[in-house]
């Protein structure tokens, strides 16, 4: 199989074809290392991050226009700028800094298919500061599950088998994904 800069731009923009995304989230930011557990449902625009003590740390339901960071929650206003979470933002590409607007660290560059069923994408600096990176897609799942820059690192592992669960809202006294 072989793709163009192009392909990985329409795969990656159609983010919403995947229904559910149930995994483990790696985030390494400088020199601190998190582990969540997510829950992302990209076709209805909405993601739940679970901390290590089993808490919802960050959560965005578009249903019921509502954000949280695990303390308050806020009624999304549509003009608001909504940044998910970093542990989510693989599941919602357009978020990720690398198409290179005026805004983003990096811009797409080359794109290598490999035997395995992924697609590596290397990232090039936007801006002189930035350093090369790249991103990791499984093309079954559709889904970004590597990110890497110099200054941050995000991955998702140790998938499972997900329902949607989001599209009503969540009950905050159910016991969190994971």
């Amino acid at each position: 199989m072989k793709l163009d800069l192009l392909e990985v731009v329409a795969l990656l923009t159609d983010y919403r074809s995947v229904r559910v995304v149930d995994c483990t989230a790696d985030v390494i930011l400088g020199d601190v290392r998190s582990v969540y557990r997510l829950h992302a449902e990209p076709w209805i625009d909405s993601y739940e991050v679970v901390g290590a003590e089993g808490q919802v740390v960050a959560a965005y339901i578009a249903s019921l226009g509502a954000v949280t960071d695990g303390e308050e929650t806020l009624r999304y206003d549509p003009r608001m700028i909504v940044w998910r979470a970093l542990a989510a933002r693989l599941a919602f590409p357009l978020e990720l800094p690398i198409w290179g607007r005026s805004i983003d660290s990096h811009r797409m560059s080359a794109v290598d298919v490999r035997d395995d069923g992924t697609a590596r994408v290397t990232l090039a600096p936007n801006r002189d500061r930035a350093g090369a990176g790249h991103i990791d897609i499984d093309l079954d799942r559709r889904l970004v599950t590597d990110f890497s820059i110099p200054s941050l690192r995000i991955s998702y592992r140790d998938f499972a088998l997900g329902r949607g669960r989001l599209f009503l809202g969540w009950d905050r006294s159910a016991p969190a994904a994971g």
